[in-house]
């Protein structure tokens, strides 16, 4: 059946069809840029992947509601598309016993109707791509999933459209807010929920109102003037937000083909009618014989020029920073007309601030000069033109701020590694000033410092201050590194030896550090059969099963904590563990040899046996260790005219003692 491409028996005067249809929105931007989507009449096309063209002449008698592709569909001025989606993927067999997934994804209308998603989603991607300014509205009407992961295959399928797709909050802007808040993004797609749950992006489907899947012409006729009769005059919509009109029927043979010269069409979509004109989306069948392009174009363009003018500029725009602040305070004269919702400040050529009305005020402005104007928007989005310039230097009168999260990163017994986080200035940070115990140390540029050459039995304060680039410093901040413990070379170390059992011993070894520190170190031991055993600093003591007469070795390493670099101290205490429980024999032949009123020398015969040192006690006081050669040693301090009493005995390595010899002598 021929095509009516522009029916001049029924279009009035009133209607030009010279618009170019394949880019009729482009086309008349300027007269419809400030209606919302809701505001707008789109012709749509019903069931726009069942076309004669794709499913033949046969099929296309009963099924087609369309006459060709939904490029054609593009061409003939649709931008709504109305689409029956079933995944149709499928095995196949593959070789002698495998099976081969063959992905499809198309639509039907009772059947098959021989078109493509991937097809339509290509078509609508390259068509969007290249006209901006052309809205594209695809309706997932209805959903059949298939076999194997068909939500997530059908979602891929339609993933090209993403980078396209406006947010739902759209439906709320004009098309030049739409253009100005999401350029690039002029593709809808209404999805059922399944759907719209694996993106976010898809919208919920409009309201919709139809006669009926079958409906007849005349059930059809009657629905629609029932539908319009209940508008109000003066009405844009019969609704206040986006819904769909079904304007379909069907008989015996299938789809109706209305034409624009039909009764229907005549009487319901025509410029001077008073019942289309109150639509949003129509869908239809066989879209270009209806002639629904030319009255959309038509009715939205006397629908755009019933929005008043643009608002006029604002005038006597002035600024002034604010009295020790880095704000800028702006004031202006509202344009003559023109119902306003909010202004624009633009600096140096960007917009820094949108005030709902004057004064404005901006914060954290940047010491600079700066050239300002200002613009008023509508309610509808339009700009007026800009105000006046002015110029105002803004000066830097505000420091830095203080450098965050000061910490030392890294600690050893003679190095320290702090880091802080940047300091903020409108005019920029110049670097950062180091002082150390309240000497000034270092200008750095970085985030962090390394000290080296500390002493580790030292308190050191570290503090770091902030340098912007008009001079002004912050606040400083400060951490303070505690001394660090000495590490173990001097330790001392006593053993305790009990029976276990026969040719066995338990030795208990204890320790004690050569200096204390306020730093949360612990001991690391390695046991003679090398395991590894971490202990609190207050845990100074092991417990050692040994065999009688066999040798062993403790290793006991000093370690620090986070943030300390170094993670051992360099001094290590090696203990060295016999099983031996033999004491050693009795010192003989010890005397006394007066040096002088507070001195004398001490000598002893060699003790027998394992002697591994000889340990001196004083009138009862601390014992003096010394080693087991020489058998002499020099008293010194003593008290004169006093009686000293002298002990000296001999030790083994698990300081076992032997028999002691006693000397009691006057000064």
């Amino acid at each position: 059946m021929p095509i009516e491409t522009n029916p001049s028996n029924w279009i009035s005067d009133d209607v030009d069809t010279t618009v170019n249809k394949t880019r009729w929105m482009t086309d008349i931007w300027s007269e419809i840029a400030d209606l919302k989507i809701n505001h707008l009449v789109i012709p749509s096309t019903h069931n726009a992947g069942a076309d004669v063209s794709g499913m033949g002449l046969i099929s296309g008698v009963w099924a087609a509601c369309q006459d060709d592709t939904f490029g054609y569909q593009l061409a003939v001025g649709a931008r709504c598309f109305d689409l029956r989606v079933k995944d149709q993927t499928y095995y196949k067999p593959f070789g002698k016993f495998g099976q081969q997934l063959i992905e499809t994804v198309g639509f039907e209308h009772g059947i098959d109707t021989g078109r493509r998603l991937d097809k339509c989603v290509e078509t609508m991607r390259a068509f969007a791509a290249n006209n901006p300014k052309e809205l594209i509205i695809l309706v997932i009407h209805s959903l059949k999933l298939g076999i194997k992961d068909s939500l997530n295959r059908i979602l891929g399928v339609l993933s090209p459209l993403n980078s396209l797709l406006l947010p739902e909050s759209a439906k709320e802007l004009t098309l030049r807010q739409i253009n100005q808040n999401h350029p690039g993004k002029n593709v809808i797609i209404l999805a059922p929920g399944n759907l719209r749950a694996g993106n976010s992006r898809y919208w919920r489907h409009f309201r919709g109102e139809w006669a009926g899947e079958d409906a007849s012409l005349q059930n059809l006729e009657l629905f629609t003037e029932k539908l319009f009769s209940a508008a109000t005059g003066g009405s844009l919509n019969l609704y206040n937000t986006p819904w769909l009109f079904n304007a379909h029927a069907r008989n015996i043979f299938g789809a109706m083909r209305l034409t624009a010269a039909s009764e229907y069409f005549s009487k319901f979509y025509r410029p001077s009618s008073n019942r289309g004109v109150l639509a949003n989306i129509i869908n239809v069948d066989f879209i270009e014989s209806t002639g629904l392009v030319d009255f959309c174009i038509q009715t939205n363009r006397q629908r755009g020029a019933s929005y008043p003018t643009p608002p006029s500029a604002p005038s006597n725009l002035a600024a002034a920073q604010i009295d020790s602040t880095e704000q800028v305070r702006f004031t202006w004269n509202a344009p003559v007309n023109g119902n306003i919702s909010h202004y624009e400040i633009i600096a140096n050529g960007n917009v820094v601030l949108r005030p709902r009305s004057s004064p404005g005020i901006l914060n954290s402005v940047a010491p600079r000069k700066y050239t300002y104007k200002v613009r008023a928007i509508d309610t509808h989005g339009r700009q007026s033109s800009e105000s006046n310039t002015i110029e105002l230097d803004v000066k830097d009168i505000m420091p830095p701020s203080t450098p965050g999260n000061f910490q030392l990163s890294g600690v050893g017994t003679n190095t320290a590694h702090i880091t802080w986080q940047a300091s903020y200035d409108t005019s920029g940070i110049k670097g950062y000033e180091i002082k150390i115990n309240d000497i000034y140390e270092d200008f750095v540029t970085t985030l962090y410092y390394r000290k080296k050459y500390l002493q580790s039995n030292a308190t050191y304060k570290f503090e770091v201050r902030a340098k912007d680039n008009s001079n002004l410093y912050s606040r400083s901040a400060a951490v303070v590194l505690l001394p660090r413990p000495q590490g173990a070379a001097t330790y001392t170390v006593s053993i305790d030896i009990l029976n276990w059992s026969a040719g066995k011993h338990l030795m208990h070894i204890q320790w004690e550090p050569e200096s204390d520190s306020d730093v949360d170190y612990y001991y690391r031991l390695r046991s003679p059969s090398g395991i590894w055993m971490d202990f609190n600093k207050t845990l100074k003591s092991y417990w050692l099963l040994v065999d009688e007469g066999a040798a062993h070795q403790l290793e006991i390493h000093t370690l620090l904590p986070s943030p300390y670099l170094d993670d051992e101290v360099p001094k290590t205490l090696i203990i060295n563990i016999s099983g031996d429980t033999q004491p050693p024999g009795a010192v003989t032949n010890a005397e006394v040899k007066i040096i002088d009123d507070t001195s004398a020398g001490l000598s002893w015969a060699p003790a027998s046996g394992k002697v591994s040192g000889y340990a001196i006690l004083v009138n009862d006081g601390i014992p003096i260790f010394v080693p087991s050669s020489p058998c002499q040693y020099t008293l010194s301090d003593l008290q004169p005219n006093e009686d000293i009493t002298i002990e000296v005995w001999a030790f083994n390595v698990n300081r076992i003692p032997g028999e002691s010899a006693t000397v009691i002598f006057r000064p």
